[in-house]
Parts: structure tokens; C-alpha cells; sequence
């Protein structure tokens, strides 16, 4: 069996791994890989390590890191404004906004809201709960209790 040699180059990080098959992707192209790195040490890691490849895909400037397509439409499919979809999946999935709507966002003074993110939002949501969990378990204990 033949193994093919790759030496992977990015973000400041070298990796060497091999390949059962030859590779139909060209050079200096971005790539997705799959790596065995249950041997790799933090050492190793920091100054370049060999794992052997799980899996080895090219990766295009357009294609998003998952399949988001079904969920986009989902979202599409809930609302029958085009701009309200728009909005909520510039909120949740921090896709770019068209720019009639951006201008019609800066008209309203809602701008700042679009930029934060669905991630944005799940951690401002998580501290909310957290400050305020006293609070509501104060007044669920003497509000909402059975006598």
C-alpha cells in the first residue's frame, strides 16, 4: 500500500500526515482534516507534529463550516416578511445583511443589535440567568409556593 507525504502549513501551526490515497486537491488550497492526535503531546504540538489523517477534504471560500442550508430556510419558512428573516438570521446565524437593510437599520437606530451574534446572545443570556437566579428564586419561593 502507498502512502502519500503532507505537510500542512497554517495559522502558525506545521503538521505532517500521510494520505492513503493521492490527493486531488491542489496545492496552497484551504483544507479540512480529520487527524489521529491521541499520541501528540502539548511539546509536540508546539513545535510541529506527525498525525496520521482521519479524513482530507478542500474547503471553498463559500461553503459554511455545516450544512446551515436547512435551518436557513426553517427560518425562512417562519416568516412571511422577507426582511424579518433576514434580521433573524443575521441574529442567530450572523449572516451578512443586505444593504437596503443595513440602511434601514442605521435610519432606525437599531444597528448595534444586529452586530451581536446568535453566540453573542446565548452569553448574554447565560450571565442574565446567572445574576439574576437569586433573585427569581427569592420571589418563586415566597410568590409561587403551594401553602
Amino acid at each position: 500500500m502507498m502512502f502519500f507525504k503532507l505537510k500542512l502549513d497554517g495559522s502558525g501551526a506545521e503538521v505532517y500526515t500521510t494520505s492513503f490515497r493521492p490527493s486531488s486537491i491542489p496545492i496552497k488550497s484551504r483544507v479540512k482534516v480529520k487527524l489521529n492526535v491521541e499520541n501528540v503531546s502539548f511539546y509536540d504540538y508546539l513545535k510541529g507534529f506527525f498525525a496520521p489523517s482521519l479524513a482530507l477534504y478542500e474547503i471553498y471560500e463559500d461553503d459554511p463550516p455545516w450544512d446551515v442550508r436547512p435551518l436557513y430556510q426553517w427560518v425562512e419558512d417562519q416568516h412571511e416578511n422577507e426582511k424579518m428573516a433576514e434580521v433573524y438570521k443575521a441574529l442567530f446565524f450572523a449572516t451578512p445583511i443586505s444593504k437596503e437593510l443595513r440602511d434601514e437599520v442605521q435610519k432606525w437606530g437599531i444597528s448595534h443589535l444586529i452586530a451581536i451574534s446568535g453566540y453573542n446572545v446565548g452569553v448574554i443570556s447565560f450571565l442574565l440567568f446567572f445574576f439574576l437566579k437569586p433573585l427569581y428564586r427569592f420571589f418563586s419561593k415566597s410568590l409561587f409556593s403551594l401553602p
